[in-house]
């Protein structure tokens, strides 16, 4: 072929490919200016067009002027709105609803084998007297000993997720004036206190005001109207059968009051049934919550940008402009996000940088060092006089009572329920109660302002790698959702009939976000449901089919698919458990295992991370509908017995192609057959056994994925290993992120280390249970430097002689004790001192 030839191809290329983006266009802004219904599986787009055209829409400002019917213009007279009551049963679901969930979760009587009914946890205010008060604008100390303070973080330093605090006591000589920090922790003798108080922001209320005024003033609006609150409080991992297990006092006191009791007149509430998530975690579940799409979209929007780049930051930052937080702040209202861990859930997706009014996330950072507490320990612990969830509470109730006569947003998210045991969200309970008494006091006492609290779950509780029952399943993809609103609200909304439909039909995550984009223009008048605004946000959904639940029915002819809820998580389908025989014959379920395989594999870091393969089947069912076969299947593997993975997979046939493949990057297909009449697609796998610790540290070191990456166990690692520097820089670097100690007699590691605002860790002491890495051979001067009280030695372990135990880490005399099975904080001997990792 000759040059001219080439060049000529190539420009017919280029021609066709800029004719193609044309139309792509054309389409999109056709789509944007159509009053037609949009579904995104008609025509069929790829995910990348997906992704293009919903950020298209959020670049469109639609105005709201002709969207929106003033307040001033519309007459609503006051009538009688029947209270509902909580009720753990569920009856009367419609029997044409299309999507009827195969259950709700477990029985009271499998609950109670799985969740210890009689687990009872110490009062945090017994155990830990408060010694410290605040006054507005000082600590007041009560201690009569000597005593240290140390003020929080200045809100500008407010860093979202995992990333290192730096911490230190002051004397506390005389009353300390907080400044503009909301947290603050004081230790007296062997005790510690914490306190928090949210501080005004004169410039986030002087925006808020001036946002409202300019509506107001385009609206024609003669006099401002009722301040609106919109605030969501999520629990994470709380289905909503495990909301009634472990809120009794907070939902028996809803119902005495707003049920039948003193605010029967004022509040109602309404419990959503079919509250579906769309992922068995909190990102595929939040995202669209916050954002009103899925995951997969987000991630493709962000372009390949990572949350652990700092140069990646403004990404993360422009996509937050999409964020529902930095919608309601465009709106005239005050706003605020919290997240009560330490650990990256949701910073893959928002960055660390939270671009809220207020944002309280900082505070559980500093609290692990003061209190010497962990994520996922899955033991109670004590934040000083209470439990940790009590002090998110207590901001929220500071931040509405704060910004009273401004309209405001928040979101929350409390993790107290993401622990193995299930039971330690009990302790929520009556924190709740206390919260829900006064912000519904509050709401009742002013009556001039309307408020929308949301009380829900990310997702149920996860399933455990043991647990092949329907019931489990079903709990972790049916979150809680309670809704909570004055009367004088819903009756001028006139949504009572539409929401006590909802309630019993099935809702999404997206769903949730349009209706919370619906109620941000409800301080200025009532949307209209064929107004181009309440369209246009539609196209920035998953599908056309997404509705504002305070606005319009949910259809009963909803299904997931309508919903972009994939099929394999449906609760209104069946499964069918295969037979041992019957999987054995089935070739189908072969070919998606090796798909997963290959899946899990895929760019792997496999000098630390372990290649994985196949082992067995511990279960596995079919869900037939129409074409279409889903499989759902729990595999071990060979390279660690604990290990469990879930694979969901599809067979379907060629012909039916154009519906049934998923074209995304993370589900590979294989076409089958001679006649390739056949397609088998992996849909997802993921590891549902427990991996903190020790397994997660180290994928993440690597920078891989921890449900995936599977290190050999400590003890594993041999002479081999340790000539590579791949695998050493990385023990190298673990270890130093730790201070090692020793203890003094009778101590433990978690005491030792906390007498030093750390935290033992015991995943550390395993990787320590290998004498040469503990040692740490591979280096030419292998002096050990180890603190003991407030003073460091060096010592030559290889002069010391080995003994191999059931659990413990520690020296004695010239005797270094290395575990074999057990990997605690919690040992403590008279003799040996214990050798404790903190950090």
């Amino acid at each position: 072929m000759n040059l001219f030839s080439i060049n000529r191809n190539i420009s017919v290329i280029v021609l066709l490919m800029l004719i193609g983006l044309l139309l792509l266009s054309l389409y999109v802004l056709a789509l944007q200016e159509s009053e037609k219904p949009f579904y995104f599986q008609d025509p069929k787009l790829s995910d990348v067009d997906k992704a293009n055209i919903i950020s298209f829409g959020f670049s469109k400002d639609i105005p709201i002027i002709d969207s929106i019917d003033v307040w001033d213009n519309i007459y609503y007279h006051s009538s009688d709105i029947t209270s509902n009551t909580l009720n753990f049963e569920i009856k009367d679901l419609e029997e044409s609803l299309v999507c009827k969930p195969l259950g709700f979760g477990y029985s009271k009587t499998q609950s109670d084998i799985i969740f210890n009914p009689l687990a009872n946890y110490p009062n945090c205010e017994k155990v830990n007297p408060e010694f410290i008060k605040y006054n507005k604008t000082h600590l007041i100390n009560d201690c009569k000993n000597e005593s240290f303070y140390s003020l929080g973080t200045a809100p500008e330093d407010e860093i979202f997720g995992r990333v290192p605090y730096d911490f230190s006591w002051n004397s506390f000589n005389s009353n300390v004036e907080t400044k503009n920090r909301e947290f603050a922790f004081v230790k007296c003798k062997e005790n510690r206190n914490a306190e928090v108080f949210l501080k005004y922001n004169s410039k986030a209320v002087e925006r808020a005001r001036n946002i409202s005024k300019s509506i107001e003033n385009d609206l024609r609006i003669k006099s401002s109207g009722r301040p609106l609150t919109v605030f969501l409080v999520i629990f994470d991992s709380l289905s909503r059968h495990h909301m009634y297990r472990s809120f009794p006092h907070s939902l028996e006191y809803l119902n005495d009051t707003i049920g039948k009791g003193e605010f029967k007149d004022h509040f109602v509430m309404y419990d959503f049934l079919i509250n579906h998530a769309h992922g068995e975690n909190t990102i595929p579940n939040m995202i669209p919550y916050l954002f009103g799409y899925s995951f997969n979209y987000h991630r493709l929007r962000l372009k390949g940008n990572g949350y652990q780049n700092p140069e990646h930051q403004q990404a993360f930052k422009d996509i937050q402009k999409d964020s529902i937080w930095k919608h309601y702040e465009k709106m005239g209202f005050v706003t605020m996000f919290g997240f009560d861990i330490i650990w990256d859930f949701l910073v893959p997706a928002v960055g660390r940088k939270v671009l809220t009014d207020h944002v309280f996330t900082n505070f559980w950072k500093a609290s692990s060092k003061v209190f010497g507490t962990d994520n996922y320990i899955n033991k109670h612990s004590c934040f000083g006089s209470h439990d940790s969830h009590y002090y998110m509470l207590k901001y929220v109730q500071e931040y509405l009572k704060t910004y009273e006569g401004i309209n405001r947003f928040g979101y929350v998210h409390i993790t107290t329920a993401h622990e193995k045991t299930g039971t330690i969200i009990k302790t929520v309970d009556d924190d709740l109660h206390q919260f829900l008494k006064s912000v519904l006091k509050q709401y009742n006492d002013n009556k001039n302002e309307d408020i929308v609290l949301f009380l829900g779950g990310d997702h149920g509780k996860h399933v455990s790698e043991t647990d092949y029952v329907r019931e489990g399943w079903l709990e972790n993809m049916l979150p809680s959702q309670i809704v909570i609103s004055n009367k004088n609200f819903v009756q001028k909304m006139k949504i009572e009939k539409t929401l006590n439909l909802n309630t019993k039909r099935i809702i999404s995550r997206p769903d949730w976000h349009l209706t919370l984009k619906h109620l941000s223009t409800s301080p200025y008048g009532l949307l209209r449901k064929d107004s181009n605004l309440y369209k246009h946000w539609k196209t920035t959904t998953d599908t056309y089919n997404t509705v504002s639940v305070f606005m319009e029915e949910a259809s009963v002819f909803r299904t997931c698919k309508d919903l972009n809820i994939e099929e394999y998580l449906c609760v209104c389908l069946p499964y069918k458990e295969i037979s041992r025989t019957n999987i054995e014959e089935n070739i189908n379920i072969i070919e998606i295992i090796n798909l997963a395989f290959q899946n899990i594999n895929q760019n792997q870091n496999f000098a630390i991370c372990q290649e994985l393969t196949f082992d067995k089947i511990i279960y596995a069912a079919e869900r037939e509908i129409e074409e279409l076969t889903i499989y759902r299947l729990r595999i071990t593997i060979n390279e660690n017995i604990d290990v469990v993975f879930e694979i969901f997979g599809s067979i379907f046939s060629e012909k039916t192609k154009d519906v049934n493949l998923r074209e995304n990057t993370l589900m590979p297909f294989k076409v089958l057959g001679e006649n390739k009449k056949t397609i088998v697609q992996l849909l997802k796998a993921v590891r549902i056994d427990e991996y903190v610790g020790y397994n997660e540290e180290i994928a993440i070191a690597v920078n891989e994925k921890p449900s995936f990456c599977i290190p050999k166990h400590p003890r594993e690692f041999d002479d081999i290993d340790f000539s590579q520097e791949e695998i050493t820089s990385v023990f190298d670097k673990l270890i130093e992120e730790h201070t090692v100690r020793l203890t003094r007699s009778n101590n433990t590691c978690n005491d030792e280390c906390k007498l030093y605002d750390s935290v033992c860790q015991p995943w550390v002491i395993m990787l320590l249970s290998n004498k040469d890495i503990l040692m740490q051979s591979w280096l030419i001067e292998r002096s050990y430097q180890i603190y003991y009280e407030d003073g460091v030695q060096d010592i030559d372990l290889n002069s010391y002689e080995l003994f191999y135990t059931k659990n413990i880490l520690g020296l004695q005399n010239k005797t270094i004790y290395l575990p074999e099975l057990e990997y605690s904080c919690d040992l403590s001997d008279s003799k040996i001192q214990m050798i404790c990792p903190c950090k």
